[in-house]
């Protein structure tokens, strides 16, 4: 499959959950295939609005989930950057980070949606940054939103319109 045969090839997708509306729960892991590699395992817990896979699911979330999450959100003046950045990853479809939960890593986060176009999970791909450039890194964003889109086709669910070029309504 592609998640098999694609992203995981490259870096093994971990898929996350939204849980108590404002966190992430980290439920599969893949094991990256090359020598150096990082890991978080599963069980962990994050507030959503911290790191790419988080992010990607935040941005597709109903506004009073969002707005409650946000709340977590210190200090308060960050709320109304990251309301400017979950409006970016609606519109790309995904979600990119730098460094943000682990120094020198580069997360990608692709939203899982149901048919109202809401996120329940999604898939993140990460490596180290130096390995996450160029080419390479379009190459995984591509990969982690055909996984996610997949996963949405299996669940009968609706990809994220905004990947076609089209943002879904707020």
């Amino acid at each position: 499959g592609l998640i098999d045969g694609g992203v995981a090839a490259i870096y093994g997708p971990g898929t996350n959950i939204p849980h108590a509306a404002a966190e992430i729960l980290g439920l599969i892991r893949r094991q990256s295939p090359h020598p150096i590699s990082f890991s978080r395992g599963t069980g962990y817990s994050d507030p959503m609005h911290r790191g790419a896979s988080g992010k990607a699911m935040l941005a597709f979330l109903p506004e009073a989930d969002q707005e409650r999450a946000l709340a977590r959100v210190e200090p308060a003046r960050g709320r109304d950057e990251m309301a400017t950045e979950l409006a970016a990853i609606r519109k790309a479809g995904y979600a990119l980070t730098f460094a943000e939960l682990v120094d020198g890593v580069c997360a990608i986060g692709a939203p899982v949606l149901d048919a109202d176009g809401y996120a329940h999970a999604s898939i993140c791909v990460f490596g180290p940054q130096q390995r996450m450039q160029g080419r390479h890194l379009k190459d995984c964003i591509r990969l982690a939103v055909q996984a996610a889109r997949l996963v949405c086709e299996r669940l009968s669910a609706k990809p994220p319109e905004s990947v076609s070029g089209r943002a879904r309504p707020r």
